[in-house]
């Protein structure tokens, strides 16, 4: 049976707003206020519901298991006899390390021998008998610790262990392409931990969990499942279990019950199989590929039996008879939690955050979780990573990471960002990741569609970079300190990356590449220093980011400056809708839509429309998305004869620089008669009066009043003498 393990985030968007209304922008700070509170509550409340997860955290599990079934005696001939009918029940739990047997009761009264239930029956007159194993049984959350390193290949093996190394029915470990996959899994490895763990995670992750090989009578073998790539439990446990001896590694057969939250289920409980792989010294130390669990069983393991092979019958029958047969029926299993107690601690500390704070729609990502091991031994530790439903994982959102004693150790897993998100809004996305003994930890990033795009190669060199940097230690011993000269700038500027270098190691460091666009060779000295600056020649326009390379063979070292290169800002008016000719009682509609028609959004927009003395204003602080106007007009606030209007728009960028765009239409009043003709006049003059600004009247009034003076200066001037001739 498979685990499940779900948790569903939501994708959260930042409203942005397009209008200056003090009011809609209260209230849109207030709502973004309000959303990120929720994500701090949700984040808070997150590691509370994933420690309902009892199996996983509980020190101790009470389960109660009920087993019965019926025999049904089946004579052949008129003339029969059963003089005995004797029922081994191999399904009864093993009383073992961390397993204890509460009480168990037997109907009939059952002999417990080898671990087996034996129930016996003489000379039966009843048709059907029924046989039923009542128990109780105590589980410890028991994680084995082995704290030191076991040399592989193994060269001594107890000769009551050699069977286990060996092939059976359904464990066809001397299969050829089981041998060839297992050696190029262990090749080169000289820890037996390593090599046993690489097994289970092969396994786990290139078989297919499928329900419908359970239509088989029997499970399939070993090499069936590595040519198929499919499997249920027993046969996942069969391929591990074959690449183990493949190897000569002793590993067995477990057969039980477990428990899954798996909707594929409609029970909780049900038969199981895993494995257990023998470690020098250390002894049996369970193994369930299906699950995960590699090097430890969850307390819902109830162990009933272990073998050689997994293809052995839970009952078997023998009788003595005349003329009769035994009819078998299939076990029922009912499987309850009665308690749990106590709390186990957690295995493993965990952090995570994203390597991009920010990512544009449709771009890739990485989210980094680093792993640091609390135990003093192998641990192996199932890590699952939980995202909204608009990002996307690359891959298995569950990471199986083996630590060392103490060990620290970085995973990634990639996501993607869906395109089809709403332009409009800025997106935050919180994340979690998780283990299966309680450690959680959460970040976010954000998303909005002029933030930088990231391409799936430019991650994968990113994430095979950051390998290549744990694996050169002494990439740590250096520092590069790195700041660009301005994080915003339009294509008329330049600026350039100043970056300061710093050995802080104990090796001096030769033919060492500095690298942007072209590449410098340096050298450093022990605790020196150097400063180097590049100029950025990069003509791309939008958010994007600088790479700056250091390596030689002893480091790899990068750093990434984000920066802005912005285009010079410039707007389009489309959709623009208006009559050519209107009647003199026509009320009409100009309508247009105002677009971004650069990657920079214009800033402090104005727009005008006019005509004489007709005017409308617009203002908006920056344009960032389409925003559409109308505007109602009557005819007889025209003049009669064609009117020209203009439609001009002034804008600036971040550094104050103005421009400008002007479109011009012109719209006719059809055949005025005189009467609207004088009424679009006094209409005419009324709007220019209505129009005027404090200096437009100002002006206005100097010039009535030399108009007023120069007429009272020609009517009361004096008249001249006239000359007699």
């Amino acid at each position: 049976m498979p685990r499940w393990h779900n948790l569903v985030l939501r994708g959260i968007a930042n409203p942005v707003s397009l209008v200056d209304s003090p009011v809609q922008i209260r209230a849109a700070a207030f709502l973004k206020m309000v959303k990120k509170w929720w994500i701090v509550v949700f984040l808070l409340l997150l590691p509370i519901a994933m420690a309902q997860e009892w199996p996983y955290t509980s020190e101790e599990v009470q389960i109660r298991m009920n087993i019965s079934s019926v025999s049904t005696v089946l004579p052949t001939n008129p003339v029969s006899s059963l003089e005995y009918l004797i029922v081994n029940l191999s399904f009864l739990p093993l009383e073992r390390e961390g397993q204890h047997i509460l009480n168990l009761q037997t109907t009939p009264e059952a002999a417990v021998e080898d671990g087996y239930g034996v129930f016996r029956w003489d000379r039966p007159e009843a048709e059907e008998l029924p046989f039923r194993a009542e128990t109780e049984v105590s589980i410890q959350n028991i994680y084995p610790l082995v704290t030191e390193k076991i040399p592989f290949p193994l060269r001594e093996i107890p000769d009551s262990l050699k069977a286990y190394t060996l092939p059976s029915a359904t464990i066809d470990s001397d299969n050829e392409e089981i041998i060839r996959l297992a050696s190029q899994l262990a090749e080169g490895e000289d820890d037996l931990y390593e090599v046993v763990h690489t097994l289970g995670v092969w396994a786990k992750t290139n078989i297919e969990y499928d329900l419908s090989t359970l239509t088989a009578d029997i499970s399939q073998k070993a090499s069936w499942v590595l040519q198929t790539r499919t499997g249920v439990c027993d046969e996942l446990t069969n391929l591990f279990i074959a690449l183990n001896r493949a190897l000569g590694i002793p590993a067995r057969f477990v057969s039980g019950i477990s428990y899954t939250n798996s909707p594929e289920f409609p029970e909780q409980w049900g038969s199981h199989g895993w494995a257990e792989v023998w470690f020098p010294g250390y002894g049996w130390i369970p193994f369930d590929v299906t699950y995960g669990e590699l090097g430890f069983a969850d307390p819902t393991h109830i162990k009933t039996k272990e073998g050689v092979d997994g293809d052995v019958a839970s009952v078997s029958y023998s009788w003595l008879g005349r003329n009769v047969d035994i009819g078998t029926r299939k076990l029922d299993i009912q499987t309850s939690l009665q308690g749990y107690s106590g709390y186990m601690d957690p295995v493993a500390e965990i952090s995570v955050k994203p390597v991009k704070e920010s990512a544009a729609f449709g771009s890739y990502n990485l989210i980094e979780a680093n792993l640091r091991n609390l135990r003093p031994g192998y641990t192996s530790v199932p890590v699952f990573l939980s995202l909204p439903q608009e990002v996307e994982i690359i891959g298995e959102r569950e990471k199986i990471v083996l630590l060392g004693p103490l060990e620290r150790k970085t995973v990634y897993w990639m996501v993607k960002v869906k395109d089809s998100l709403q332009r409009r809004y800025r997106y935050t996305f919180p994340f979690t990741a998780s283990t299966l003994h309680n450690s959680t930890a959460e970040d976010a990033f954000s998303s909005g569609r002029d933030d930088v795009f990231f391409s799936r190669n430019e991650m994968e060199s990113l994430l095979s970079q950051r390998e290549k940097e744990e694996q050169k230690t002494y990439s740590k011993e250096v520092e590069m300190d790195c700041a660009i000269g301005k994080e915003e700038f339009y294509v008329y500027e330049n600026t350039s990356i100043s970056c300061t270098l710093r050995n802080n190691g104990n090796i001096f460091l030769e033919n060492l590449q500095v690298c942007l666009e072209n590449c410098e060779t340096i050298t450093l000295g022990i605790s020196q220093s150097r400063y180097l600056e590049f100029n950025i020649s990069e003509k791309k326009v939008g958010r994007q980011e600088a790479r700056i390379l250091l390596e030689n063979k002893d480091i790899s070292k990068i750093v990434d400056i984000g920066f802005a290169r912005w285009d010079e800002p410039a707007i389009n008016v489309t959709e623009f809708s208006y009559p050519g000719k209107v009647d003199f009682e026509d009320v009409f509609d100009i309508s247009f839509s105002l677009d971004k028609a650069s990657v920079s959004p214009p800033k402090n927009v104005r727009i005008v429309l006019d005509q004489g003395p007709f005017r409308k204003v617009w203002e908006i602080d920056e344009l960032n998305d389409r925003q559409s106007f109308v505007l109602a007009l009557n005819a007889n606030d025209l003049g009669h004869t064609r009117n020209l209007l203009a439609l001009r728009a002034s804008f600036e960028d971040g550094n104050g620089r103005a421009y400008d765009y002007e479109k011009t239409f012109g719209i006719e009043v059809k055949d005025p008669t005189l009467g609207q003709r004088m009424r679009m006049g006094i209409n005419q003059v009324e709007g220019v009066l209505q129009n005027l600004t404090v200096t437009g009247i100002v002006v206005l009034l100097i010039v009535i009043s030399a108009i007023f003076v120069a007429i009272i200066r020609f009517v009361f001037k004096p008249a001249r003498p006239r000359k007699d001739i």
